[in-house]
């Protein structure tokens, strides 16, 4: 584990370094030292300006020049070469003062200690570099600088009291006074800073310039003893409010070293301290906690206004973006309001809607003068209310974040129109109410035509009303006439084949029974007709039923051909029949079954010309067997095949040629062939013949009678 986790750090340090090299080259070293410069000479000039009889120097810029350029610092490896490089120059500046080397390390080692404390107290817990933007930032800095010169302070004072023979308390504060006034007044340096957009104020700027370094010169005038260092501290505040945070900064640097050159050159109320006999360290340390109550009356300013700036900025672009939202929503109607009910927001799309300008409605009246009042009564009652505002915002007062609902809107010039009404509720930052939004929508045409829509529907349902009506109307009269034709047809056809066989009369001549022939025939035709109908009322009135019984489809088949011996003595044709050698047993009803292959053979018969063949085969397998009648006759139009099974469908090759028929032979077929759960299927085109083929399970697979109904509708 030990190994794993060296590896990975010598991983993310090798990447460290070559993210920090590819990303500045050369000029990492260059700022490097840079950096090493800049601080030993600050140092250098530190220990020049020290007054005399102290063993510290009056003020340590460099301790403030050293936390900015650490704060500035991305990547370990440029970091730690900062540090190494801000110790060496700290250590060479004592020595160059003339410490001993002992004390140079130890000083060294304390700034460095006080620059690494400040930054990484400004960096604990977050991947940005530091930065000045709000508060939280300030505090960081704040902390980290109490931290940071305690611990400077504390190791210095021992060094010089030990030492160098000082006063370990005085040396203690000068030494923490003027490490914090170095490091509040610098390190916002290397602090990433707000920059703000407007630029209008150069002039005042220089104005505001030109009054902080008259009045530091009047402060610190020779001979000036007055306490009026607090006289700075307005010129600050200006600065604070009104500028950049980096004009805020750059003028407390100024003020700072102006202040401390002058005194240290014997000008203004704290150099007149030390010639009234107060210690020099003394003296020191009341100048630099000065500059220390600078930084503390312009920074918080400065990131106070900073913020508020930010905020005014962004509630700015936020207005400005609201405004172009309501603007541009012409074809919705928003309208905003209080908690009483008057009106704050009345965009263009309100304005187009009704007529009103936004000056006649904002801040004056309620959305009850453009509402139908008789609505605005009705949903009063409905909720239990007075009528009133309260109407449209009653839901929401009881929980609903918003509701949805039609009304009526009166337009300044009285007419009217329907609107989709969305309310809800405006909460301010609290997560209190503040208002209701309206957000309505022209719906007057959609709504026209719903209601047209559902008057055409309901038209068309009492239509198909009248058409079922009718249609059990036609089934009643169909079934009754089918059964009182049925009675006198078989008398008909009785007689006539008692005519035919000479029973119970003299021999007809060969005339006569040409003629009875026909009778017959048309008899036969006209009875399967009757047939057919009393059959398909069956099934629509659900009295359909099957007898079924273990059969050969053999003799169904057979069957089936000699029903039409008749209609092929008046139409000779070739009918080919083949079925297997070894019965063919399934469960069925039998005359069904057989009507269904007649009316096949029958269509074939019909549509087939004089010379044509027609073939009807009984093919069988262990799961179906299968029943084909095909014959070479007109065919049928491809347009035409998929109505075919419909009732009452009669192809116009069939009405072309005047073949006789009324339209029920396939209907029937499919309903007889779906009730014993089998299929049928039909392949044919002009010219080209027709086959119908019709699938039957072996098994048992009689369909309930209650399902009959459903085959028929197909």
């Amino acid at each position: 584990m030990t190994a794993v986790a060296t590896e990975t750090e010598r991983l993310r340090a090798s990447e460290d370094a070559s993210y920090w090299w590819a990303e500045t080259g050369w000029r990492v070293p260059a700022l490097i030292s840079a950096a090493g410069v800049l601080v030993l000479a600050l140092s250098q000039a530190a220990v020049a300006l020290a007054p005399e009889g102290t063993e510290v120097a009056a003020w340590w810029p460099a301790a403030g020049v050293s936390v900015a350029i650490l704060a500035r610092a991305r990547g370990r490896l440029l970091f730690a070469g900062l540090l190494a490089t801000l110790a060496a120059a700290t250590f060479a500046g004592n020595l160059f003062a003339g410490r001993e080397p002992l004390v140079a390390a130890v000083f060294c080692l304390a700034n460095v200690a006080e620059a690494a404390i400040v930054v990484g107290w400004m960096r604990r817990g977050i991947d940005t570099p530091p930065a000045l933007r709000t508060f939280d930032g300030l505090g960081r800095l704040l902390v980290g600088v109490a931290i940071g010169t305690s611990v400077l302070a504390t190791t210095a004072s021992a060094v010089v009291a030990l030492r160098l023979g000082g006063d370990y308390w005085l040396t203690w504060r000068q030494v923490a006074a003027s490490h914090a006034a170095a490091i509040l007044l610098l390190a916002p340096l290397g602090l990433v800073l707000p920059r703000l957009r407007d630029r209008r104020w150069g002039l005042e700027v220089a104005a505001q310039g030109a009054a902080a370094v008259l009045i530091v010169m009047l402060v610190f005038a020779p001979g000036q003893e007055l306490p009026l260092a607090f006289s700075v501290l307005p010129v600050i505040a200006w600065a604070a409010v009104r500028f950049d945070f980096r004009v805020v900064v750059a003028e407390m640097i100024g003020i700072g070293v102006g202040s401390s050159l002058l005194t240290s050159a014997g000008y203004g109320p704290f150099a007149a301290a030390g010639v009234r006999g107060e210690a020099p360290a003394l003296v020191s340390a009341q100048m630099q906690v000065f500059l220390v109550s600078c930084a503390m009356s312009a920074l918080p300013l400065a990131v106070a206004v900073a913020q508020r700036r930010a905020a005014l900025h962004d509630v700015s672009e936020s207005e400005g973006l609201l405004r172009g939202v309501l603007a541009a929503a012409t074809r919705n109607a928003i309208i905003a309001t209080d908690r009483t009910g008057t009106i704050t927001v009345f965009n263009p799309g309100a304005e187009l809607l009704l007529g009103y300008r936004s000056d006649e409605v904002v801040g004056l009246v309620t959305p009850g003068l453009f509402h139908d009042p008789n609505e605005i009564e009705e949903r009063a009652v409905e909720l239990g209310i007075a009528p009133g505002f309260d109407v449209f915002v009653a839901d929401l007062r009881s929980g609903l974040d918003s509701r949805t609902r039609d009304w009526t809107y009166v337009r300044k010039d009285s007419s009217r129109c329907t609107v989709s009404l969305t309310v809800s509720r405006v909460l301010d930052e609290t997560g209190a109410l503040s208002g209701y939004l309206g957000v309505a929508e022209d719906v007057t045409a959609s709504r026209r035509a719903e209601a047209a829509l559902r008057s055409a529907l309901e038209r068309e349902r009492q239509a198909v009303d009248r058409l079922e009506d009718l249609d059990r109307a036609k089934n009643d009269f169909v079934s009754t006439v089918s059964h009182e034709l049925r009675t006198p047809m078989t008398s008909v056809l009785g007689y006539t084949e008692m005519l035919r066989d000479g029973d119970g009369v003299d021999q007809l001549s060969p005339d006569q029974l040409e003629l009875v022939g026909r009778v017959q025939r048309n008899g036969q035709r006209l009875m399967g007709l009757i047939d057919d109908l009393l059959t398909l009322s069956r099934v629509e009135e659900g009295e359909f039923t099957l007898r079924p019984e273990e059969l050969d489809l053999r003799g169904v088949v057979r069957g089936a051909r000699e029903a039409v011996e008749t209609m092929l003595a008046a139409r000779p044709r070739v009918v080919e029949c083949v079925v297997p050698p070894t019965a063919v047993v399934l469960v069925g009803d039998r005359d069904h079954l057989e009507r269904a292959v007649t009316n096949l053979l029958t269509n074939a018969i019909k549509f087939t010309r004089a010379d044509g063949r027609i073939s009807l085969r009984l093919e069988a397998d262990e799961q179906r067997a299968t029943i084909t009648v095909t014959d070479d006759g007109i065919g049928i139009p491809l347009d035409e095949q998929d109505r075919l099974f419909t009732r009452f469908f009669r192809a116009s090759s069939a009405t072309h040629h005047a073949v006789q028929g009324s339209g029920l032979g396939l209907s029937l077929v499919r309903t007889i062939v779906g009730a014993h759960a089998g299929e049928v299927d039909l392949r044919s085109g002009p010219g080209q013949g027709t086959e119908v083929t019709v699938r039957l399970p072996r098994a048992s697979g009689l369909v309930p009678i209650e399902d009959r109904r459903r085959h028929l509708a197909h």
